[in-house]
């Protein structure tokens, strides 16, 4: 097993997680992290680079292994402007929630249901069903009401 890990960091010529190296070695993680450990103490393969998850993704860094014996790369902690950044990105929908709480006072639950998932609508959409909502409430309509119109009218 050991052999085939080695091989084929020897053959695929690039840097590798840990899982992508199980991925194409055909093992199971554990084996390949066994493997790839037993082989840095050997000084046969070092951490070339660290890849990160895309900033809408939850994870830890993982470290890219390559063969040879050189210094391995160190991991370089992001900074307060780009956690805050990938934070935004990834409660960008609860963000715009709170925002519209704060700017109306209250907010339509089927508004909140409608912009739950993750980038549902595009932004120009979003400002239109809330003026559309600001327009309601300012002329006096009762949402509850009219959502429920149907069932009303059934009755």
């Amino acid at each position: 097993m050991r052999d085939r890990v080695f091989a084929l960091l020897e053959k695929s010529n690039r840097a590798m997680t840990i899982e992508k190296i199980a991925e194409e070695a055909e093992i199971s993680v554990r084996s390949a992290k066994s493997a790839v450990t037993y082989a840095k103490s050997g000084k046969l393969v070092y951490i070339k680079d660290w890849h990160r998850p895309p900033p809408g993704q939850h994870g830890k860094p993982a470290a890219m292994y390559a063969i040879g014996n050189e210094p391995d790369a160190e991991l370089i902690p992001l900074t307060q402007a780009e956690y805050n950044r990938r934070y935004r990105q990834r409660h960008h929908a609860r963000l715009l929630l709170k925002e519209a709480v704060r700017r109306n006072g209250s907010i339509n639950p089927f508004h909140q249901l409608a912009h739950a998932t993750k980038h549902s609508r595009s932004r120009e959409a979003m400002r239109s069903i809330e003026a559309q909502d600001t327009g309601a409430r300012q002329a006096g309509a009762d949402p509850w009401r009219n959502s429920f119109q149907w069932r009303l009218d059934a009755a």
